[in-house]
């Protein structure tokens, strides 16, 4: 449909472009001198309170530097404290490791005698030589072995207390 120059639709939407117009500039002016104020206003307060201010920044920086070192200073403890339960752990494996290496080559050691006995009575000594022996190194591995997961957590406890060795 095409519009003639007195075409009344034509009008109205030249004055809707128009009223648009003015409304955006007002929006514009009236946000323009919304931010003024609101400039003005801090600055006002910002002149007004900055030795108030200044102390609790200051205050507040100070907090956050302890707070941080406290911190800083427990994640520290608790690193040696990994450590040196990572340290007993590995002793207490190895230990165990070598404990029934022996014990294996205690075994292999009896079958041998065992298969060697050339009598039963020779047999059966055999065999309580070696429960024997067995009972009296499993009691002392074990004494042994309490008394380093023992030390291994004390000494993994002493730097949450504050204390080194």
């Amino acid at each position: 449909m095409a519009e003639k120059k007195g075409d009344p639709q034509r009008g109205g939407r030249q004055q809707a472009r128009k009223a648009e117009s003015e409304t955006a500039g007002a929006a514009r002016q009236a946000a323009e001198s919304a931010g003024r104020v609101a400039s003005e206003e801090a600055e006002r307060m910002a002149r007004r309170l900055p030795p108030e201010f200044e102390n609790v920044v200051r205050r507040s920086a100070g907090n956050y530097q302890e707070l941080f070192g406290v911190s800083q200073e427990g994640l520290g403890r608790l690193m040696q404290s990994s450590t040196r339960m990572a340290q007993g752990l590995q002793e207490i494996s190895w230990e165990m490791m070598h404990f029934t290496q022996q014990s294996m080559e205690r075994g292999m050691r009896a079958a041998g005698d065992i298969m060697a006995s050339r009598s039963i009575e020779d047999m059966v000594r055999v065999q309580q030589s070696y429960l024997r022996e067995s009972m009296d190194l499993m009691m002392d591995e074990s004494t042994k072995l309490m008394e380093m997961s023992s030390r291994m957590a004390n000494e993994a406890v002493q730097p949450g207390m504050g204390r080194e060795t």
